[in-house]
């Protein structure tokens, strides 16, 4: 008697996500108590912050977004106009503003984490994919904190290509490589089995693979090549123009950091 070939595959891990959760509620009470701690700086400045804080988590749904910002922008203008009369503190007011909205977040988290339950980091079928990845490097930051998040769904038909290696997959999804996260060496044997035996063609286009590498290193270097005149402009104003203290040299500097990135951009566009 022959077994049953699977018609899918799915890894899932209990308690995902809980040491997010809990690295997230230590950070977001840290920063809280900066933003409880501003009281000790100058509380007049504390009470005017933490009022236009909890006035916006009270509107946020209530009032239309552009008034309410306006509304805020316009209260913060008054209190730096009128701050001698009310003995405010710009920069108390400020680190307030920065600081105590995290206390908001403490809750939510707190429940994630309270109640963490187990969850599917990788399915898939002849249908289609899901799986946890992040594609650009700034999501890193934020799929430490919550990487429920980024659980992305392919079409089957998407997939051209898939590589394994010792520690990760490799999955070409049209002309983009993805890298499926949270996958074990063991998970990666068991999605290896169903593969080979389900769609043993994605394991030999090796060739879709190493194209879509050099899409994905083109594109690093074209960001890099971007906002190079940052890199290269930002020592040029240190030491040529006296750390900002030349005007001309600091102020000409800036114009090109802001400038040449779009000429490049605009460059890097046509020839591509």
């Amino acid at each position: 008697m022959t077994s049953r070939i699977p018609d899918f595959i799915n890894i899932t891990k209990k308690n995902f996500g809980k040491k997010n959760d809990a690295m997230a509620l230590v950070f977001f009470s840290l920063f809280s108590l900066l933003g409880i701690l501003g009281v000790f700086l100058n509380w007049q400045s504390w009470v005017c912050a933490a009022f236009i804080v909890i006035s916006f988590s009270v509107s946020w749904n209530k009032i239309n977004k552009v008034l309410l910002f306006f509304i805020g922008g316009l209260f913060l203008i008054l209190a730096g106009y009128f701050r001698k009369e009310l003995g405010i503190d710009i920069f108390g007011l400020f680190i307030t503003l920065l600081f105590f909205p995290f206390i908001f977040f403490i809750k939510p988290y707190y429940l994630e984490y309270k109640n963490a339950k187990d969850f599917e980091v990788f399915y898939l079928d002849h249908k289609q994919l899901r799986c946890l990845t992040t594609q650009e490097n700034s999501e890193y930051k934020d799929y430490a904190l919550n990487p429920r998040n980024y659980l992305k769904r392919y079409s089957f038909q998407q997939i051209k290509a898939v590589q394994f290696h010792k520690r990760h997959l490799i999955i070409a999804i049209d002309q983009v490589l993805i890298r499926p996260k949270e996958l074990t060496s063991t998970d990666l044997e068991l999605i290896y089995s169903y593969i080979k035996l389900n769609c043993p063609h994605l394991l030999k286009n090796e060739k879709t693979i190493a194209e879509n590498f050099k899409i994905e290193n083109q594109f690093y270097l074209h960001k890099f090549l971007i906002f190079s005149p940052v890199i290269v402009l930002a020592p040029v104003i240190y030491f040529f123009g006296d750390n900002g203290r030349n005007v001309m040299v600091s102020y000409s500097c800036i114009v090109l950091m802001i400038i040449c990135p779009f000429v490049i951009y605009k460059v890097l566009n046509r020839k591509s």
